[in-house]
């Protein structure tokens, strides 16, 4: 009796198994032919009978690979991260590889940061390798662990598509270790393997930006100026270049030089280019050579600017990361509207454009953002998809997941908006002082000028030379600590640039 119920029992099993083998091989055959809406139909059918417990993490594994045919990348990830937890070797490795390349899609960050915990890259098949050292390298140098972060993306391969992003995120790690030369190199690396994307690939613009800032860095003023002009003007990232090439003009003492870079960024083309710190430096250039009604015409302009975006900055900052819906929808209409290079409607905006379009700046903004347009753009592939199969268990499966990941992804968009908030609130506060602070300069400076005059004094004003620069600024922030008729500051004393006349 014993024995004829292990016959059966071990009938039953090599049923369940040639059955299950069948239903497989139906499914790959399918996946591989493009039939993506039928065999996930089958395969979340197969995943649901408790009969093939057992096999879960090979039947997930399909599933996932149908559901990346589909194009919905988040939902894909789902199974694959659970092949992980279950701990399945067979596997796991190839759930992780399809991890890592699905995070370009914008799949669930968390997914693989789970996976980058449960990662050994000798373990990956050599042709996976680049892309996983890549996302690790990314994910640690996003945590701020730069030494493993530069382990990882050195070894990123120089015949590997990925070598040129890869060589920018370690030029940023060594410009975060200070090691500006190595830094230069990697930019240098990352602009020239870009190079046969064309002259607009993003990337290989902010490579060629990221080379000009090490220059700055380095104080070599006239090749951070050539630098700078390699920055194509149709980018979007041409005013800030620019606007930091006046810096190093500056630095070197070609006025007008900086003063042209001024006439051209303060233009009606670049009126809604959130920059306020280049108002105040050209205040201050103006105040140095003595222009003090074009100095204080400028402070002026710059408060009818600035003063709105402080307005509304003070009004958002109490609501932390619940941000009002008016302000998102202001907020996703502009973003669009500059992807699609097409023209703002500001009086249809509750929010000022300045303010709105400063967040493009931001890294951590855009990072986040991007990932939400990414979920977007598989929420349209789903509407898109038969309703019968939208009808369906893994249909609803799908559109549940890729909701709720929406939801977390709107969240943190909203999240590191708050968290600029609160840095813009900072910055403008502090430029607010330093304006106060140039136009007393201006109202002292005309005070002496009318002592002179009255009495008959020489107008020639030079600083001595014992009087030193007493401290260094790092670009992309200033500060003006002004003594007595003088001042220290970023552009140099009279004595670092030559001396200066009012007449």
């Amino acid at each position: 009796m014993k024995i004829l119920t292990i016959l059966c029992a071990l009938t039953f099993t090599t049923q369940n198994t040639w059955a299950l083998s069948s239903a497989l091989k139906r499914s790959m055959a399918a996946i591989n032919e493009g039939e993506y809406l039928d065999s996930s139909e089958k395969l979340y059918r197969l995943l649901a009978n408790p009969r093939y417990a057992r096999e879960k993490p090979q039947i997930r594994f399909y599933l996932g690979q149908a559901l990346k045919g589909l194009k919905l990348y988040q939902v894909a990830t789902l199974q694959f991260a659970q092949i992980i937890k279950a701990g399945s070797s067979k596997w796991a490795d190839k759930a992780l590889s399809e991890i890592v390349e699905l995070s370009f899609q914008g799949s669930d960050p968390q997914s693989l940061s789970y996976a980058i915990s449960k990662i050994d890259v000798n373990q990956i098949p050599k042709a996976s390798r680049d892309i996983v050292n890549y996302r690790i390298g990314e994910a640690f140098l996003e945590r701020k662990n730069l030494k493993k972060s530069a382990s990882y993306l050195r070894r990123v391969s120089s015949k590997s598509n990925l070598y040129g992003l890869a060589q920018y995120s370690l030029g940023v790690v060594f410009t975060e270790l200070n090691d500006l030369k190595s830094a230069y190199r990697s930019f240098t690396r990352s602009a020239n393997a870009r190079a046969p994307k064309g002259i607009e690939d993003d990337q290989r613009i902010g490579a060629l930006l990221g080379r000009a800032r090490t220059l700055y860095e380095l104080q070599k003023w006239n090749r951070a100026i050539s630098a700078y002009k390699q920055v194509p003007r149709a980018s979007y990232m041409w005013p800030d270049a620019y606007f930091e090439s006046s810096w190093a003009m500056l630095r070197s003492g070609k006025f007008r030089s900086a003063l042209s870079s001024f006439q051209s960024l303060h233009s009606k083309f670049y009126e809604y280019n959130y920059n306020p710190e280049s108002y105040l430096l050209r205040s201050i250039v103006y105040l140095y050579i003595c222009r003090y009604k074009d100095a204080e015409k400028v402070l002026k302009y710059y408060e009818s600017l600035y003063n709105p975006v402080a307005k509304d900055i003070r009004s958002l900052r109490k609501y932390g990361s619940n941000l009002p819906d008016q302000f998102f929808k202001d907020f996703i209409y502009v973003n669009n509207a500059l992807e699609a290079k097409s023209p703002i409607e500001t009086n249809t905006l509750t929010y000022n454009i300045l303010m709105l379009r400063s967040f493009r700046k931001d890294g951590s903004v855009n990072s986040a953002y991007e990932t939400l347009n990414k979920l977007n753009r598989q929420n349209v592939s789903f509407k898109r998809l038969d309703k019968d199969w939208q009808r369906s268990g893994i249909g609803r499966y799908s559109e549940k997941a890729l909701k709720l990941q929406m939801k977390k992804s709107k969240y943190q968009v909203k999240k590191t908006i708050g968290q600029r908030i609160k840095e813009i609130y900072k910055e403008l506060k502090e430029f607010n002082d330093q304006k106060e602070i140039v136009r007393f300069e201006i109202i002292n400076n005309r005070k002496e000028q009318v002592k002179k005059k009255i009495t008959g004094r020489n107008l020639e004003t030079k600083v001595g030379e014992k009087i030193s620069r007493n401290f260094y600024v790092k670009n992309g922030y200033e500060y003006w600590p002004f003594q007595g008729e003088y001042w220290a500051d970023e552009i140099g004393s009279y004595h670092f640039v030559g001396g200066g006349r009012c007449r």
